[in-house]
């Protein structure tokens, strides 16, 4: 069973302190978007533990938004297995979100043709940070049975038999308007009435996960969305009050535009929704997240210039406590392409974060209360570009807060992102 990041997105400018503010909610906490939304399923892990709220700062935000996989990336992604495309592509981002802990946001995808009507795929995924911990590895064999349509199944090994979930999905591409969609769902731990080593099982057998999605890609654009279902489940174990009932339900989106305008070199949005809820015998749990974010690049001779807005809101429920928070990061970036030569770039960015948040300590005492919370950082990224392999690209940064002044602090931490092709 794997972990599963969930997380809720709208457009919504936070109150700074009015900034916009969507029109969706409820969410599940979890970390950046999901890498590979399709292949998530219920992790017991995640869904028994809280998340610290302590930890949850702006900081924190800001360095989600930092070593998030970038929106363009979501177009190579789904090309890949195309004429067009490559084969396999490897997309991690991994930096420093404290003295000990590293966040990272990664996948791997691999087609290996087995015959002209059947592919291996092999999928990775790797999303670790602060709320959520999603590691995967997915098999798949993939069958065309028609021009247009695949049909494959799938499974996640595990050393415990009770963790494998085992999943079907069906792709067809809508001609003429190129349309991708996929269908499909997982068997969550489909062994573990019979092998769970602890004795615990599903009452009134296994939960589902189901999902449908639709994508488009023409040249450097690409657009798609996701919607997830996972059926209630209850869990019997040998703990004291012996039942853990939980169940999730995810929407999340993305589009990228390359040139829509003369002056404006591409556009990206990206949201991501979603409700989860646990409940034991103590206490009913509600994980709340939106999370959402727009940036355009600008021409201006001799650099591109990137305006941005991140915002994310969080609403946490635990039995009567409670913990609330929204934060708002407007970001800019100015690149420099062609440094030294045709491979090199550097990137200065700048980011503010403001918060608004309610009972950081799950208090209880005054729950009308709020404190705010802001947080500058400044970034200095330098970008290689591999010409002889296309977009493929590996970039190192550093990154300083401009809050620390006077202080031998303010290297707040560096970070990596590697994307090749092959």
């Amino acid at each position: 069973m794997r972990g599963g990041l969930i997380i809720t997105g709208v457009w919504q400018l936070s109150c700074f302190r009015g900034v916009l503010l969507g029109a969706v909610s409820l969410g599940y906490s979890a970390q950046a978007f999901d890498v590979v939304p399709e292949a998530i399923t219920p992790s017991l892990v995640d869904f028994r533990r809280a998340p610290d709220p302590e930890r949850l700062t702006p900081e924190y935000s800001s360095d989600v938004l930092t070593y998030s996989l970038p929106i363009s990336w979501e177009c190579s992604w789904r090309r890949l297995g195309e004429p067009s495309g490559a084969r396999g592509l490897f997309q991690h981002s991994a930096g420093s979100l404290s003295t000990f802990h590293l966040a990272n946001y990664g996948r791997t995808q691999m087609d290996l043709p087995l015959s002209d009507s059947t592919t291996l795929r092999l999928t990775t995924l790797d999303q670790r940070d602060f709320e959520s911990e999603n590691t995967a590895v997915l098999p798949e064999l993939r069958l065309g049975l028609f021009e247009g349509f695949f049909a494959s199944f799938l499974a996640s090994p595990s050393l415990s038999k009770e963790a494998i979930d085992l999943g079907a999905t069906a792709d067809v591409v809508l001609l003429p308007w190129g349309l991708g969609v996929r269908v499909g769902g997982f068997a969550v731990d489909y062994p573990r009435n019979k092998h769970a080593e602890d004795g615990s099982r599903f009452a009134g057998g296994n939960p589902y996960t189901a999902f449908l999605g639709l994508h488009r890609e023409r040249g450097a654009s690409c657009w798609g969305v996701v919607a997830r279902r996972e059926t209630p489940a209850r869990l019997l174990t040998s703990e004291e009050g012996g039942v853990f009932a939980f169940h999730r339900s995810t929407v999340l989106g993305y589009g990228f535009w390359s040139e829509p305008f003369s002056w404006a070199k591409d556009i990206g949005v990206r949201f991501q929704c979603s409700v989860l809820s646990q409940s034991t015998s103590e206490a009913e749990t509600t994980f709340s997240k939106c999370e959402s974010q727009a940036e355009i690049s600008i021409r201006l001779e001799p650099f591109e210039q990137r305006l941005g807005l991140y915002a994310v809101q969080r609403h946490y429920e635990k039995g009567t406590a409670s913990f609330r928070s929204e934060e708002t990061t407007p970001y800019v970036d100015f690149i420099w392409p062609r440094i030294l030569s045709s491979e090199h770039s550097v990137v200065l960015g700048a980011e503010s974060s403001f918060s608004l948040v309610k009972n950081r300590a799950w208090e209880f005492a005054d729950p009308q209360r709020y404190t705010t919370a802001d947080n500058h950082r400044l970034n200095l990224r330098w970008i290689k570009e591999f010409v002889s392999s296309e977009g493929s690209e590996v970039s190192f940064l550093a990154s300083f807060d401009l809050d620390e002044k006077g202080t031998r602090n303010r290297f707040e931490g560096g970070a990596v992102r590697v994307q090749a092709g092959f």
